[in-house]
């Protein structure tokens, strides 16, 4: 043993090392001896001092958040059914509650419903979308931190196969066809020959009942995921960073000579000068263009409507001799349907000559604004991709030398409310889903014995101001979309590979911290640029050398 501990100590003191990059980066192509004709001592030594990956933060504190949306989302469930049930038990065959809300209260409650949907159907998607990750990470699948959930499924894991992100997608569009339900002006009478009628705001007991359906749905995948994938996933956070570092502990290699590589260009290894400008999205993944020719026609067909309806609006005025008028009025805009005239709404009745009960009409009302609510539904979770690498590359450019540096310890909520494209997206969220449902005003006549008439009024200038709406959010997509960062600090977007590679020293400051930058020139005269967990020995970038060497040791 003392003889074993001279020879290594005469041979480390003897010897020219291998620098960090070439141990860790390249240990496997250094373990080739055609290739490499190093002595066993230096094989030695990298068997005996190869560096320690540093922990990952296993995102305990967001696993709680988690724990605690997934608990509130369980109890918003429960409130759902018993409220639906007592509704529906207590108010005969109308299944409606009336309240004393006026038209102006009850789209501001509706409003603040759609808020906290949003809340609850994001946290839920949080759960769902971090056990994607790992999931597709065990098949060997997993490129990019971020993934349309959705769209994505995986052959072993149950909690993520395609079916389950069927029931995902229909729950979550029942969701938000139900809220834009819940508040409906009507009147009903108590008998079917009473002539005693109750008008105003009711509450729609079936559609809080479907709410409570979508929400189940969701709750059940996401508990789903917790029970089953809990131990099997390294870490509950959304950072890019900390996940890279953790499927390097898992084996994901760093490959050297590639310190100015971006995503587009991660198959082959060169030496380069660094760009003032970096490539867009586009570049890391084409589904992105996809996503965006999608929102455009969300936007197109918004407009299309509004057209329709303008049209038909016009037809019905003309065909009774009257002269039509376009009106732009904010005053009708938000009125009820009694309010304004036939000029600006088109009314579609869910009953028919069979005399459907009212009941039935209800759930078809309901069905209905399922299949309108669905195209958006999928079109704003497409777009929560492209926002999402788009905060996977912010979080990897604050390691620039001059930024104030990358962080691996985050809390995926905080990171979320913190990220102005995140702010657009949940904003946007909320406001199309609720603007959509106003767009579709409910109104009823119950007459009594289950039997009444459920009609929906479109009004032509509330779809225009849908579709303007959309429109600004395919533009700022569109935005994400092309932008190209500035700077020579490599654009990953997201790509655990191009990672891994861009970072060759995982060592933070004492509050967390690393930074990227110029690490110094090889005998050969190229340059190595890399990371620090000191900021004071990088070097600013030198946008007329060649990149891609080893730093001298």
């Amino acid at each position: 043993m003392d003889s074993l501990r001279s020879f290594t100590s005469t041979t480390l003191s003897n010897w020219s090392f291998p620098s960090y990059d070439e141990r860790i980066n390249s240990l496997a192509e250094l373990k080739d001896p055609e290739r490499f004709k190093l002595p066993i001592e230096s094989e030695l030594y990298l068997q005996l001092y190869r560096p320690v990956l540093p922990d990952v933060d296993r995102g305990h504190s967001t696993r709680f958040g988690c724990v605690l949306a997934l608990g509130a989302a369980w109890l918003a469930i429960i409130g759902c059914t018993v409220s639906s049930v007592f509704i529906i038990a207590t108010q005969g065959g109308s299944y409606v509650y009336e309240t004393s809300l006026s038209a102006a209260g009850a789209r501001a409650t509706s409003f603040v419903i759609n808020v906290f949907l949003v809340l609850f159907t994001d946290a839920l998607g949080y759960i769902h979308t971090t056990s994607l990750r790992w999931a597709l990470f065990r098949e060997n699948r997993l490129d990019f931190n971020s993934n349309a959930r959705l769209f994505n499924s995986t052959r072993k894991s149950l909690s993520n196969w395609w079916p389950t992100n069927l029931l995902s997608i229909t729950s979550l569009v029942l969701c938000y066809a139900s809220t834009s339900q819940i508040f409906i002006s009507g009147g009903r009478k108590t008998e079917l020959h009473s002539t005693t009628t109750e008008e105003g705001i009711f509450v729609n007991g079936t559609a809080i009942f479907t709410l409570g359906l979508g929400l189940f749905g969701q709750a059940v995948i996401a508990t789903w995921c917790m029970i089953v994938d809990l131990r099997s996933i390294p870490t509950w956070s959304s950072n890019p960073l900390t996940n890279t570092l953790a499927y390097m502990h898992e084996g994901l290699p760093h490959r050297g000579r590639r310190c100015m590589i971006s995503v587009r260009e991660s198959s082959y290894s060169k030496v380069t000068q660094p760009s003032p400008v970096q490539p867009s999205v586009k570049f890391a993944t084409r589904s992105v263009l996809y996503i965006l020719m999608f929102v455009w026609i969300l936007a197109c067909l918004a407009f299309i409507w509004t057209l329709a309806l303008l049209v038909s609006c016009r037809n019905s005025i003309l065909a009774t001799g009257n002269q039509f008028r376009f009106s732009t009025s904010w005053t009708i805009l938000w009125a009820s349907p009694a309010q304004m005239a036939n000029a600006q709404t088109i009314s579609m009745n869910m009953q028919s000559s069979s005399n459907r009960s009212f009941a039935v009409q209800i759930i078809l009302g309901i069905l209905f604004t399922c299949a309108i609510q669905c195209t958006q539904t999928i079109g704003l979770h497409c777009i929560e991709l492209i926002v999402n690498m788009s905060r996977d590359e912010a979080t990897w450019r604050q390691a620039y030398l001059h930024s104030k540096g990358a962080s691996l310890a985050s809390h995926g909520f905080v990171e979320a409310s913190s990220s102005l494209p995140n702010l657009v997206l949940f904003s946007s969220k909320a406001i199309l889903h609720w603007l959509l449902g106003q767009c579709l005003m409910v109104s009823f006549i119950y007459s009594g014995s289950s039997q009444g008439n459920y009609s929906f009024d479109m009004v032509y200038m509330r779809v225009f101001i849908y579709g303007c709406i959309v429109t600004v959010l395919a533009i700022f997509t569109t935005y994400l979309v092309v932008r190209r960062p500035h700077g020579p600090q490599p654009a990953a977007w997201g790509h655990f590979q191009t990672l891994a590679d861009l970072i060759d020293d995982w060592s933070l400051d004492p509050v967390g911290h690393l930074w990227w930058g110029d690490k110094g020139v090889s005998d050969d005269g190229i340059r190595h640029a890399g990371t620090s967990m000191r900021r004071e020995e990088l070097g600013d970038i030198m946008m007329d050398a060649v990149y891609a060497g080893r730093a001298k040791t």
